[in-house]
């Protein structure tokens, strides 16, 4: 190691100090700043305005749409389509999804 690096130690040192007497250290701590203060900002932003709110109900819904589609078309046990799952599911009445038939969350 010696031979890479006669004094590891004045070697470092003298590093260090060219790092801190050029405007590197100092322009990479006000990046790193700025940085956590972005994170922080958008992360008051996405709560305020309920972004992942919205993003997991958009995946909720895309879940249940998935759900649909495959059942398109086919026969559950009792030979019923999808066409009357779906007309059992809604209630003609409300115009509201029926709770008793409501399987998924």
């Amino acid at each position: 190691m010696d031979l890479l690096f006669p004094s590891g130690q004045n070697f470092l040192s003298k590093a260090i100090e060219n790092l801190i007497s050029s405007n590197i250290l100092l322009i990479l701590i006000i990046f790193l700043v700025w940085l956590v203060v972005w994170l922080l900002i958008r992360e008051i932003k996405t709560w305020y305005w309920k972004v992942n709110d919205v993003v997991s109900l958009l995946e909720r819904i895309e879940g249940e749409l998935y759900y649909l589609a495959t059942k398109a078309g086919k026969e559950d046990e009792s030979g019923a389509t999808t066409e009357g799952f779906i007309a059992k599911k809604i209630n003609s009445d409300e115009g509201k999804i029926n709770p008793e038939l409501n399987d998924r969350k």
